[in-house]
């Protein structure tokens, strides 16, 4: 949750996504970078990061205990 000046809450997240081929070619390595808080987190592939984001919004679900509706539906 991001908390605003106001004391409003926002579940919205931004990333910056990286995908690179590794040196054989045959394997992607993927960097996810926060924007607002430039914490980085690397990945040895796009399952990894998909089972990353899918714990950050149930994570998110349990503390905010709604769901946000633009996201209603993701790795379920």
């Amino acid at each position: 949750m991001r908390l605003y000046m106001d004391g409003s809450q926002s579940s919205y997240r931004s990333y910056l996504l990286r995908l690179w081929c590794s040196g054989d070619g045959k394997t992607y390595r993927v960097m996810l970078e926060d924007v607002a808080s430039h914490e980085c987190h690397h990945f040895a592939s796009i399952e990894d990061l998909s089972a990353f984001l899918g714990g950050k919004q149930q994570l998110e679900r349990r503390i905010g205990g709604s769901e946000d509706q633009s996201t209603a539906g993701i790795n379920e």
